[in-house]
């Protein structure tokens, strides 16, 4: 997991089991220094099991493919984008995936264009899948199939 560490704050660990370590990289043109995390196997199970834990509790759940993930989904926000017939508005959301065996093992079928049904209704993937290292989520931005 890498972040931007902001002034003040502490390179204390997180949980006593992530070191942060500052390393050079470039934004922009600009010479930067970028805090990153070192994360530890026992961390990122324990991330891991607090998401499938709260998907099972407030979540919803969504059908890509053939498989049936537990997923929390964003509230929809209203998009007008430029079509060939004009200003049109899309539905998006953002569906959160706790990143286990399986829904890694379906990433295929989250690629960009894939089809994702919740709540009665089909979404279109229009974001490849996007995972932080170390990060218990798999993210992808889905919009309505009936606002195109």
């Amino acid at each position: 997991m890498v972040g931007i560490l902001g002034r003040g704050s502490q390179g204390k660990g997180f949980l006593g089991q992530a070191r942060w370590h500052s390393q050079p990289a470039l934004y922009g043109s600009k010479l930067i220094d970028l805090w990153c995390i070192d994360m530890d196997a026992a961390l990122i199970a324990m991330m891991l099991a607090d998401a499938t834990a709260l998907t099972a509790e407030a979540g919803q759940t969504v059908t890509i493919g053939a498989n049936t993930f537990p997923a929390m989904v964003s509230d929809a926000t209203l998009n007008p984008t430029l079509d060939a017939g004009g200003l049109m508005d899309q539905i998006s959301t953002t569906v959160k995936i706790p990143a286990t065996a399986a829904a890694l093992a379906a990433s295929a079928d989250m690629a960009f264009g894939k089809k994702l049904t919740w709540a009665g209704r089909i979404f279109r993937i229009t974001s490849k899948p996007f995972r932080k290292p170390g990060s218990a989520w798999v993210q992808l931005t889905v919009v309505d199939e009936n606002t195109r």
